[in-house]
């Protein structure tokens, strides 16, 4: 009886020797595999720490966020029927307000931008958006706890701005229209070095909304040289993948790395996965330091991968970038499955701000040309450079001249030549550019 529990305890002991051995060669290895990931990215020249990513604090009197900031609380403060104008404003724009008449809505709207100290304030944003900088006070610290109130002010801000911008040239204030107009587009550009996937994306909507009010604005009425100069130079500063590229870093460093920096227990409670009840797959991958090492080092690939398609601008549809970034991720690399699909589109949709920030100022330029002419282009041989190229196919945008004017376009997220057309489906249409002389 002695001799078989010595066998049993003895080979329970080899056991557990074989499996501590196994467990320190897997720990090593992943250990090796993290390192060599992270050396990849240092080489590549990648930020390695949060604070290489995070904006330096700048001079409150050169920092437009303060004054965003104040623009809000006074928007808030000031009364419109007992309401703030902040409120009643997006009320006014609001879906719901669906059943007060169009004419109606817009004379309360302009009544409410006439008042005096709503009038101030949108002329102090107005005066912010030529400061060097918009940094605003977040504690990238928390990770996915960040607060952004900053966010949705910034969002309802530009789509009063927008608004007033189609109102006013309805009315025929047309030097307002045109003013608000670029000011519009010099605010989208608020969150331009907020190191947040969320915040560029929230740049995108601000610079579609502006973009459209002034492509209305200049069909309508062409812009002078200053304006053109000022609209052509702001469009540009859109056609640049540099705040995406930072973005995405952020995102690897800021909410990445703090995902796996939480303790085992942290992850069990905060992850959608988990919650108050694991799974097991979970529950093995935060206990075991191997499989947590191995799947922060797939993450940190992924990262890397989808980082380098931004930087060459390499335009892959998102069911296909993503199929292509996950391949060969393992099923209990669960927080790399959990966080990559959420950033492996964001590319297509920040490619559409580069289209048409290209589109308006290629068209822009030759409607000008056009006018001062009076000699219709027949390609697109004046212009030059970047402004050229559909960033969609790598090609040169479409051109299709007519006997009094001409259409320019990208052929848009579908990737498909629809001839220039828009449809209703804002996914599926061509972004174009249409102008037509004046016949005397």
């Amino acid at each position: 009886m002695k001799t078989r529990t010595v066998r049993v305890i003895r080979r329970c002991g080899i056991g557990v020797v074989a499996v501590s051995c196994g467990y320190a060669v897997a720990l090593g290895l992943t250990s090796l595999k993290l390192k060599e990931v992270m050396s990849r990215l240092e080489d590549d020249g990648r930020p390695m720490t949060s604070q290489e990513v995070i904006p330096e604090v700048v001079p409150d009197t050169e920092n437009a966020a303060l004054v965003y900031e104040a623009v809000s609380r006074i928007l808030k403060s000031a009364k419109v029927n007992g309401d703030s104008a902040f409120a009643t404003l997006e009320r006014l724009l609001s879906e719901e307000n669906v059943t007060q008449d169009q004419a109606e809505m817009e004379k309360q709207f302009l009544e409410v931008l006439e008042q005096e100290q709503v009038r101030q304030a949108f002329l102090l944003l107005q005066h912010a958006t030529h400061k060097k900088f918009c940094v605003y006070d977040l504690d990238y610290s928390k990770g996915a706890g960040l607060l952004l109130p900053h966010i949705s002010e910034l969002m309802s801000l530009s789509r009063i701005l927008c608004a007033g911008v189609t109102m006013k040239l309805e009315r025929g204030d047309v030097s307002a229209a045109w003013d608000d107009a670029l000011t519009a587009l010099r605010f989208a550009n608020a969150l331009e070095d907020e190191p947040l996937l969320i915040s560029q994306l929230v740049r995108l909507r601000m610079f579609l909304n502006a973009a459209e009010v002034l492509q209305r604005v200049a069909v309508q009425v062409p812009p002078n040289e200053e304006q053109l100069r000022e609209a052509v130079d702001l469009l540009s500063s859109f056609d640049d993948m540099t705040p995406l590229i930072r973005a995405l870093d952020g995102e690897r460093l800021l909410f990445g790395g703090w995902v796996f920096g939480l303790s085992r227990e942290e992850l069990r409670r905060t992850t959608v996965l988990g919650g108050d009840d694991p799974s097991v797959t979970l529950q093995l991958v935060t206990t075991l330091t191997p499989l947590m090492r191995y799947d922060e080092a797939r993450y940190l690939e992924v990262m890397h991968t989808l980082t380098r398609h931004v930087q060459e601008m390499t335009a892959v549809p998102p069911a296909e970038m993503e199929e292509s970034l996950m391949e060969g991720v393992p099923f209990f690399c669960i927080f790399t499955r959990m966080l990559v699909p959420a950033v492996s589109s964001v590319q297509e949709t920040y490619l559409e701000m580069v289209a048409t920030a290209r589109v308006m100022q290629a068209g822009m330029v030759l409607s000008q040309q056009a006018r001062a002419t009076g000699v219709l282009p027949q390609d697109l041989t004046n212009l030059q450079g970047e402004m050229l190229i559909d960033p969609f196919t790598g090609e040169p945008l479409k051109f299709i001249p007519g006997p009094n004017g001409f259409v320019l376009y990208s052929v848009g997220k579908n990737r498909v030549d629809d001839g220039g057309e828009v449809f209703p489906n804002h996914l599926e249409k061509d972004i174009l550019w249409s102008f037509e002389r004046k016949r005397n």
